[in-house]
């Protein structure tokens, strides 16, 4: 290859061969951007050939491309306005369904506006990828090469890159640079948001608060950093989604080791050392236009975050903040919006105080993982478990771990250690090496489901006691019209009435003169018994 430097000839069986510019540019010392010029100052372009769904049975055409270095071109160009959506290309941690369920949608508004949506993705296993979702599609991977190649083909209006994970994300720059209009959330916007040193200046400009944190570059600066902000850490490199490569540390060895790989990894992005802060965890989605910012609500997480945001459970209302603090999230989130320049949608997660005085942590995403074997008492150590409030521990199918792993957090320092059992012996060994609770939720699960599914007009179950349980039932027809106090719920049916619900509204502790609607629901705590009675009346 070096020997046929910058020779056109070369290039051409190089890429019919299927090298790429950024092979080629490294074995001639050149930039991608110069192999790119000569290609195109010398017309060295794939063509593409439309996948046969028919098996060549009858003649069809069917939007479905692949590029090839051949002569004929089966892509019909038309002269309808076009837009180019860049998907998220295969699910992995970090990036998931989501980015796919935004793409479609993408398309889906883009084609009853009348313009040719096109798709350009490389995951057979998406909705986006369907050949029916778009007008067309190319399935070529996410390249800056491949990209432009369609592009210049197809002369789009512009290309939407921010609803397409990372891998979408991290085309901006180099398309921005050889002259592709970005729709939506440009690169400047992009790199304000990822850039953790760029961020921080955004929220200090929004006088928005935030932990101590800073950005260092090689590992002695991290330890420095570490020191001066006290332990635990939360370390992160830059332009980063989802938590990958995302750890709490809580001494300098631990640190020493994540700086190490995330440095090597990162070697042109900085790494943010930040004070690791606990407290609840919520969460907004939100759409800004860049004049105003839209946020249908906030969600609160019920357990802290796993590997990815997507193995936690997160609720719409909150249940646990208060209003004021809710309004401080609404109003930092649009000042973010703006600030950043985002023109799309866009999602904060936010820690929010014990106290609930102020929001102590704000990032683009939040998620912290660190994968390792938690019968080793170094590792339990070095995630400072004794600075958790809460210790999960989730490996019934491998009971010997989990009490070893029980009885090491308690030996650690943890103040209060939840593990999971199958059955009742394993509960017993559990309690007997530390845990603080034991929790079944398989079974809790599956009386859940059996109650909701076979006891007649109940729609949710939830067990207090082994003697009380809160139900969600409807009222019984001759209820209708009729105020608590008549029916004298408490002594005739002895149960409690809670709430009432009406469509999406929930009424806490009604008064006793509450008129019961027909569409009522009501919220009711009693005995299983007495509540199985009632609903078989209604």
């Amino acid at each position: 290859m070096s020997a046929g430097k910058n020779d056109v000839d070369t290039l051409r069986a190089a890429k019919r061969r299927g090298f790429s510019d950024k092979y080629i540019a490294q074995c001639w010392q050149i930039s991608e951007n110069d192999v790119w010029k000569m290609r195109e100052a010398n017309d060295i372009f794939p063509v593409y050939k439309m996948i046969d769904t028919c098996a060549s049975e009858f003649d069809s055409y069917i939007p479905y491309f692949y590029s090839t270095y051949e002569t004929e071109n089966e892509s019909v160009v038309t002269p309808r306005k076009k837009i180019v959506v860049l998907g998220s290309g295969p699910i992995r941690i970090g990036q998931g369904v989501e980015f796919d369920y935004s793409t479609v949608h993408a398309v889906m508004t883009i084609k009853k506006f009348g313009i040719e949506a096109i798709i350009i993705n490389n995951n057979p296993e998406t909705v986006s990828t369907d050949y029916t979702t778009s007008d067309k599609l190319y399935f070529e991977p996410l390249t800056t090469e491949d990209v432009m190649n369609i592009i210049r083909l197809e002369q789009p209006m512009g290309v939407i890159t921010s609803l397409g994970g990372q891998t979408a994300i991290n085309l901006a720059q180099s398309l921005m640079q050889r002259g592709v209009k970005i729709i939506g959330t440009d690169f400047a916007a992009i790199e304000r948001a990822e850039n953790r040193d760029a961020f921080e200046k955004i929220m200090e400009e929004l006088q928005i608060p935030q932990p101590r944190g800073m950005a260092v570059t090689n590992i002695e600066d991290g330890v420095r950093a570490a020191e001066q902000i006290g332990y635990p850490v939360l370390v992160r490199p830059s332009y980063v989604l989802g938590g990958r490569a995302m750890q709490i540390v809580a001494n300098e060895a631990a640190l020493r080791t994540y700086l190490k790989t995330a440095v090597e990894v990162n070697e042109d992005a900085p790494v943010l050392v930040d004070k690791y802060i606990s407290g609840k965890e919520l969460e907004v989605d939100a759409v800004c236009d860049g004049t105003d910012v839209f946020v249908p609500g906030i969600m609160e997480h019920v357990e802290r975050t796993g590997v990815h945001s997507g193995d936690s459970i997160s609720v719409y209302p909150t249940f646990s903040v208060s209003q004021k603090v809710k309004e401080i999230m609404l109003d930092y989130t649009k000042r973010l919006g703006l600030g950043i320049g985002i023109v799309g949608l866009y999602n904060i997660q936010f820690i929010v105080d014990k106290d609930e005085n102020i929001i102590n942590e704000l990032a683009p995403r939040f998620t912290g993982a660190m994968i390792g074997d938690c019968t080793k008492e170094g590792v339990l150590r070095s995630l400072g478990v004794n600075n958790f409030d809460i210790c999960f521990v989730t490996i019934s199918d491998n009971f010997q771990s989990s009490l070893e792993i029980t009885s090491l957090l308690k030996e650690l320092g943890a103040k209060y250690v939840v593990s999971k059992a199958n059955r009742d012996l394993q509960a017993k060994f559990l309690l007997r090496n530390g845990a603080d609770e034991v929790v079944y939720p398989e079974r809790d699960i599956a009386e859940k489901l059996a109650i909701r599914h076979n006891a007649k007009n109940i729609f949710d179950f939830v067990e207090v006691t082994d003697d009380f349980a809160i139900f969600e039932i409807p009222i019984l027809k001759k209820w209708a019209g009729k105020s608590i106090s008549e029916i004298d719920v408490r002594k005739t049916y002895h149960i409690n009435v809670l709430a009432i619900k009406k469509g999406g509204n929930l009424k806490v502790l009604p008064e006793a003169n509450y008129v019961f609607d027909q569409s009522d629901h009501i919220i009711v705590i009693g005995k299983p018994a007495d509540v199985f009675k009632l609903t078989n009346r209604t």
